[in-house]
């Protein structure tokens, strides 16, 4: 850390430390449990990293956002300094709407990884007193509108961040977006690529009254949801929805007991979706994909949901066991004989393109980290 911004934190707040470098060599802001992770980002740079200790870092008070990324903040990174997401938790301790607001004018320069974020609470009538002045974004009034509703563990409004490695569990949403609203105000300027979501763990989401348990991508807005494990979210599209007009790319993905009337996938007739090379299984209360109009569907696995689904010939779908084994970092391994078990998971081998075009390469499905290589294998890749 430079010795006048050293100083500066010393002189002025004195609210977290200055920690020399982070792994990839860029100044980082250190930030004590018990200590604002806002004031650390206020005070970050573009390029700069926001270094979260291990432990948990609670909401302190009651309000629209626990964390608030703006414009001039683009190109900050806020890393957990665990050893995995599970070390550094981000809890909105059913205090705020959302746990993370990114504000338009981010892009993927901005980043956040290898967290937990929970406690997201988006009922404005629970968090917020009935004459509440809007702050995040005034000119939105009406407490009943989707924006105070949606997103309550992330919600990244007009923007494109990066939401990588980390945990997204256990938040509820009134409307929509339990997990993360991916969230385009209706205007003209949407970022010409939106989020990209990659390698998280996105679970126990639930949203009441509307759409998109898990991820929520609406009216128009854009999203890369590549590599990750959606278990156990809640809506009409109990992990992901994606809404009017709005794209999305889903890759690489396990999607496994999720509920809701379309529990997997859920598409309006009106949006863009390509999915591939993603595995949905023990899926409940309705089908476990239900798209409308435009898609590229291929090379996904369905098992054992609820509702059997037969998918298109000719499309590269498999209608077999997964066979999941339990490994080092989590439940939804593929059994591979090389690593030890007794047979091979359908899903090796079995995408539609390479491991490395799949953005994959380096990861793995296999209980002994042995990466992937060649043709992907279908669902979640995990760290080795």
């Amino acid at each position: 850390m430079k010795p006048f911004v050293c100083a500066l934190l010393s002189a002025a707040i004195a609210v977290y430390g200055c920690g020399g470098s982070d792994e990839g060599g860029k100044p980082a802001l250190e930030v004590k449990p018990g200590q604002s992770i806002q004031a650390a980002i206020d005070l970050a740079k573009p390029g700069e990293v926001v270094l979260l200790l291990a432990g948990v870092h609670k909401a302190v008070s009651t309000g629209e956002a626990m964390i608030v990324f703006r414009k001039d903040k683009n190109g900050v990174v806020l890393r957990g300094d665990g050893k995995s997401p599970d070390e550094v938790v981000i809890d909105g301790d059913g205090k705020v709407l959302h746990v993370i607001f990114f504000d338009e004018g981010i892009d993927r320069n901005t980043v956040v990884e290898n967290v937990t974020i929970t406690g997201g609470n988006a009922y404005p009538a629970a968090v917020l007193s009935e004459n509440h002045t809007p702050i995040l974004r005034p000119e939105i009034t009406d407490l009943g509108n989707d924006f105070y509703n949606d997103g309550a563990g992330i919600m990244a409004f007009n923007s494109a961040p990066v939401i990588h490695n980390s945990r997204i569990i256990n938040n509820k949403a009134n409307m929509c977006g339990g997990g993360i609203s991916v969230f385009h105000a209706g205007d003209d300027g949407y970022p010409a690529k939106g989020p990209l979501i990659t390698g998280n763990e996105i679970s126990g989401n639930v949203v009441e009254n509307g759409t998109g348990g898990g991820v929520d991508v609406y009216f128009g807005a854009k999203a890369d949801i590549i590599n990750n494990l959606l278990v156990g979210n809640r809506g009409w599209g109990g992990a992901i929805a994606v809404l009017d007009n709005s794209t999305a790319t889903i890759d690489c993905c396990t999607i496994a007991g999720n509920y809701g009337s379309a529990p997997g996938v859920a598409k309006h007739e009106s949006a863009v979706l390509t999915l591939t090379n993603s595995i949905f299984t023990e899926n409940h209360d309705g089908i476990a994909i239900e798209i409308s109009g435009p898609s590229a569907f291929k090379n996904c696995l369905f098992w054992n949901n609820d509702v059997p689904w037969e998918p298109p010939g000719g499309s590269g779908h498999i209608l077999k066991d997964p066979l999941f084994v339990k490994g080092p970092r989590g439940d939804y391994y593929l059994s591979h004989k090389a690593s030890g078990q007794a047979n091979d998971s359908p899903g090796i081998d079995a995408g539609s393109v390479t491991a490395e075009t799949a953005g994959v390469q380096g990861l793995t499905t296999r209980t002994d980290g042995v990466s992937d290589d060649g043709i992907v294998d279908i669902g979640f890749h995990y760290l080795p």
